[in-house]
């Protein structure tokens, strides 16, 4: 019973069906009237969410336009988490396959570097290794240890120069960025209270992507390619705070 409520009450909010619920609904005002209001503000109260997040994408298409996008990707999109730094994950996906935007290629990815420059920031924080820690590590041990990653360590790819895109709009630069500068890996971590953006070469995407999925060093070795510069990469990224324990 319980959960056919739920559902009639998802159909009046999103496909204004109110039919089944608007029976149950007493009071002065009409049912119709009160689930209008409260769809109305629903889908404000997401759409806001939803700016939010994807500060960048809202500049690129306009205000209007990016509100008229987030009602068409609420309507089949409801939340499914009272949480709503949770809301709107597959709003890059839904921009890929909406005809409007099809002539901004680039468009999707953007959103997408957004929310995961989002999961950056709202993780949780950590310590991360000294570089004494490595200090006593032996050639050998690199066969068999695996280093963690920092839980606000995320990796974006693109084809497209999304990170010069997001930067010259979030400071508002007026850069003219070229679609044909190529594209872009970047390592997003917070050290401390501001995500840090760095870019990465793909060797080295592909090796912290090993790292992250729990492959051994040897084996993230591999998969980034035999004139991958182990040494170099690792100095680097243990300066910076990356890791967080070696298993």
């Amino acid at each position: 019973m319980l959960k056919k409520l739920q559902r009639a009450f998802a159909s009046a909010l999103t496909e204004e069906k109110t039919s089944d619920i608007a029976p149950l609904i007493k009071g002065k005002i009409p049912a119709e009237n009160l689930l209008a209001i409260y769809r109305n503000n629903s889908f404000a109260a997401l759409t806001q969410v939803l700016q939010l997040t994807y500060p960048v994408t809202e500049k690129l298409v306009g205000e209007g336009f990016f509100k008229y996008a987030a009602h068409e990707f609420i309507q089949n999109n409801w939340p499914k988490s009272g949480d709503m730094d949770e809301y709107g994950e597959n709003f890059s996906q839904f921009l890929d396959r909406f005809p409007p935007v099809e002539n901004l290629p680039y468009l999707p990815d953007v959103a997408k570097f957004e929310w995961v420059y989002q999961q950056s920031a709202l993780a949780e924080n950590a310590t991360a290794l000294a570089a004494e820690a490595f200090l006593e590590l032996k050639s050998e041990d690199y066969l068999k240890i695996k280093l963690q990653l920092h839980p606000t360590a995320k990796l974006f790819s693109s084809k497209y120069p999304i990170d010069e895109i997001w930067l010259a709009n979030i400071k508002d630069t007026g850069a003219e960025i070229s679609l044909d500068s190529g594209g872009c890996q970047v390592l997003l971590l917070r050290p401390e209270t501001r995500v840090m953006l760095h870019s990465i070469t793909h060797p080295e995407y592909v090796f912290l992507e090993s790292l992250q999925a729990g492959a051994k060093i040897y084996k993230a070795y591999e998969a980034a390619g035999a004139d991958f510069p182990l040494d170099i990469c690792l100095e680097r990224h243990i300066l910076n705070g990356v890791f967080i324990n070696i298993n």
